[in-house]
């Protein structure tokens, strides 16, 4: 599950999500889908290419929108849980979402912990950026407030590493990607002693055995979704491979700097 050489990725962990926490307020309206896209990548153990829409435009059919999401029982403030319902992408079966499903995501509502998707999607959706009903459906789930548009892989990685980089963890950044949410939080998993099976459905991970596509119930797979989420996995294995080789991109060095000065006026919390 760790990487071994320097193409592979190293994965986020609870760790550094928490400690992200206490450096801004994502609690805000600029920051909020972001917050949202990152916890929900991780628990959920979604790929970038379900996450994000990876078109030039966006497409309800294709991309996850805010219809997509569902706070049960309805109207209660807050819910017991949420049910994201993944969409399953267009492919010609080589790309990174070759294995797309639609299996939905359940995400139990937690008022304490700090890795807690539904509980954030719920502000997100009532009070951080809120939208009119009849536009749920044609609103990008996790978007830039500024300009409507949905959140770009680019940016998104960028942003990643950005908050990488205030964790001193002594490796280089770009050793993560966006897929070191989703190698993060099945690492988790594992640790919570998660049978493989069921973490193969939960993730959505394709398989030459059709048999080995175990349908989790409901219960079982907010449990272990919720157990992901407060899983800590110790990094020794690493930070044991210290990579201080210079990759940087002129591109992504300014597009890091825009993106420093945007969270320094987030620092700390409200």
């Amino acid at each position: 599950m760790f990487p071994s050489v320097p193409r592979d990725r190293f994965p986020v962990t609870v760790q550094y999500i928490e400690r992200w926490s206490k450096m801004y307020r994502w609690r805000t309206r600029e920051l909020i889908n972001i917050w949202c896209c990152f916890l929900c990548m991780f628990v959920g153990l979604m790929r970038a290419a379900e996450a994000l829409c990876i078109n030039k435009t966006f497409n309800p059919a294709t991309d996850l929108s805010r219809a997509h999401v569902i706070f049960c029982p309805a109207n209660k403030n807050p819910p017991d849980y949420c049910m994201l319902n993944m969409v399953k992408k267009k492919t010609n079966g080589t790309g990174s979402d070759r294995h797309s499903k639609r299996t939905p995501l359940f995400f139990k509502y937690n008022a304490t912990a700090v890795v807690n998707p539904c509980r954030e999607l719920f502000w997100m959706y009532t009070v951080g950026d809120p939208v009119p009903a009849n536009k749920l459906a044609t609103t990008p789930l996790f978007r830039d407030t500024r300009s409507g548009s949905p959140l770009r892989y680019v940016f998104m990685l960028h942003m990643l590493r950005t908050l990488l980089g205030k964790l001193d963890l002594g490796i280089s950044v770009m050793l993560f990607a966006l897929h070191s949410f989703r190698i993060g939080g099945a690492t988790a998993a594992l640790k919570a002693g998660c049978p493989q099976l069921i973490l193969w459905a939960l993730g959505r991970w394709g398989s030459d055995c059709g048999k080995l596509y175990t349908r989790a119930d409901m219960d079982d797979a907010m449990d272990w979704l919720d157990k992901i989420s407060q899983t800590h996995v110790e990094s020794a294995e690493v930070t044991a491979l210290v990579n201080d080789v210079d990759m940087g991109d002129p591109v992504i060095d300014r597009a890091d700097s825009a993106i420093e000065t945007e969270l320094r006026a987030f620092a700390g919390n409200s």
